[in-house]
């Protein structure tokens, strides 16, 4: 995942282009972190790759160590943001649910 491949209409590939627009809380090689716009929880937040991954490229088995790498990182947000050790949430929408057909993670703390 490290060559950055984008999709023109994909929004998230546009906020990978262009970090200014959407306020990036952290990122490495592969992936960034932003807020998410409509939140479901106190702390709501998405874990983003920088090159485009579709769920149509996940069902047919391109991409076998994506979700690896991503909940490998997930993790590293959970400490870096201090609530590894309290409890959280992963959500991901797959296959059926194609709002945005960019792979991404969500990560809910602090709600009942």
């Amino acid at each position: 995942m490290i060559n950055i491949n984008t999709i023109e209409d994909c929004l998230f590939c546009k906020f990978a282009q262009d970090f200014s627009k959407v306020g990036v809380i952290m990122e490495n090689e592969d992936f960034f972190v932003i807020n998410d716009k409509f939140p479901k929880a106190p702390v709501h937040l998405l874990v983003i790759p920088k090159s485009h991954v579709s769920k149509k490229d996940l069902q047919e088995g391109r991409g076998t160590d994506f979700y690896t790498k991503i909940l490998k990182y997930v993790h590293e947000v959970a400490k870096e943001q201090g609530f590894m050790d309290r409890g959280y949430e992963i959500r991901a929408n797959f296959s059926g649910y194609n709002h945005i057909d960019h792979e991404h993670v969500h990560i809910m703390h602090g709600h009942q």
